[in-house]
Order: structure tokens, then C-alpha cells, then sequence
């Protein structure tokens, strides 16, 4: 839906507004898509910070954020008041998926070395699924004469049952998933804590050698003036 809404944004206000009022809002969303994951980044750092280990909760401001914004998008598709606010929300939503996705699979039970697997598989995903673009933008076009409500209506649909998604994340969370993160947590520090044991024999051993070569130089340098 997102990549939807920014392919055909310029369309769907065309649809019903004056040739100015699509200007500016062109002009509006240009600037506002360029600017808004600078100005929404401390609002998904605190918001990502408080959450952290709730991703049950995170998943579910998304869904109900997506849920506004389509709704907006969708039934208010003849007032620009709506359009506007639909927008704004968009601006806020996008920069929060991508970075609430990117946090999600960085996190147990994944781990470290499956996340360049995993982000390129979410952005697979992503791009096979603008694939759709085309399709839903023709046959707007031809059948439905520019009107967006039906393609949106479709996108909509599909946003609602995302819901779903949270609500899994919310019963693993109650079955266990703070223990399991707990145990994984505790055994990277683990693991942490005897890396650094095994480092200090090193490291005493360095630092005993360095005194010796000291008191060798220092008994040469004795040895050297006396002889004078």
C-alpha cells in the first residue's frame, strides 16, 4: 500500500482537486517525503527504545497507524482535509516500518549473521509486491476512470488482515518469548565474560615478559657503568 500511495499520490489528488491545489500538494509531498525521516527519526529512536522487548506492541501502533492512514486515504478520497492528514501520517509511518523491521529480525531468536539474509529478504518481498502497482494502476484507469476508491479499497483489505500478525507476536511474548530472550542475552554475556577470562593469562603473560626485558635493560645499563 505504501509503495502504492507514493506511485500514484500525484493521480488520485488530481482526481478530485483544481490544477493548483494538485501543485501544492505535489509540492507538499515532495518535500515532506525528503525530509520526513529526519524529523520522525528521534520519534522511532524513543519510540523503538521504549518498546524494545515488545515487539507484539510495536507491530500493533503499526497496524493501527497503516489502518488510519488507508482509511484517510481511501473514504476521505474527495476532501483534500483528509488527503492531507493521510499524508502526514505516511510521513511518520514509512521511516517507522522500515526501521521497526530492520530492529525486529536484529533481535533473538535471529541471529547475527542471517541479517543481511533476512533485510534482503524483506526488501524481496517488498519489491515483488510492487509489482502490483502496474496492474491496479490500469485497470483504475480504464474501468474506474481515474477513481482510486476500488484499488485502495482491495489494499485496505489486505492492510486489515495484517493484524493478524501482532496478534501472534502478542502470544508468544506471553508464552515464553521474554525468557528466551532473557536466556540468549545471558548467554552472549556469557560467552562475553569467559572471552575476556581468556584474554587476562594473555595478558599477564605480556606484561610479565615486558617487566622482564625491563630489568634485563636495567641490569646491562648497570653492567655498562660500572665499567666506566
Amino acid at each position: 500500500k505504501s509503495q502504492f500511495y507514493v506511485a500514484t499520490f500525484s493521480d488520485q489528488i488530481e482526481y478530485f482537486s483544481t490544477p493548483e491545489e494538485t501543485k501544492l500538494s505535489n509540492y507538499l509531498f515532495d518535500v515532506g517525503f525528503s525530509l520526513s525521516p529526519f524529523i520522525a527519526m528521534p520519534f522511532v529512536i524513543i519510540f523503538l527504545g521504549r518498546y524494545r522487548e515488545r515487539y507484539d506492541i510495536v507491530f500493533f501502533w503499526l497496524w493501527m497507524m497503516t489502518m488510519a492512514h488507508a482509511i484517510l486515504n481511501t473514504w476521505g478520497k474527495e476532501s483534500l482535509t483528509c488527503q492531507m492528514i493521510a499524508m502526514t501520517i505516511f510521513f511518520i509511518l514509512k521511516p517507522l516500518k522500515w526501521a521497526s523491521a530492520a530492529e525486529f529480525i536484529h533481535q533473538p531468536p535471529y541471529k547475527l549473521v542471517h541479517y543481511g539474509r533476512l533485510f534482503g529478504a524483506v526488501s524481496l518481498l517488498c519489491g515483488i509486491t510492487a509489482a502490483s502497482i502496474y496492474p491496479l494502476t490500469k485497470v483504475t484507469m480504464i474501468y474506474f476512470d481515474g477513481c482510486f476508491f476500488n484499488a485502495n479499497l482491495f489494499l485496505t483489505i489486505i492492510e486489515g488482515c495484517i493484524v493478524i500478525f501482532p496478534i501472534y507476536l502478542h502470544f508468544e511474548y506471553h508464552q515464553g518469548w521474554p525468557k528466551s530472550y532473557e536466556l540468549v542475552s545471558s548467554a552472549a554475556k556469557s560467552s562475553s565474560a569467559a572471552g575476556k577470562r581468556e584474554q587476562e593469562p594473555l595478558l599477564r603473560g605480556s606484561q610479565s615478559m615486558t617487566r622482564f626485558a625491563d630489568n634485563e635493560q636495567q641490569i646491562i645499563n648497570d653492567f655498562e657503568h660500572k665499567l666506566n
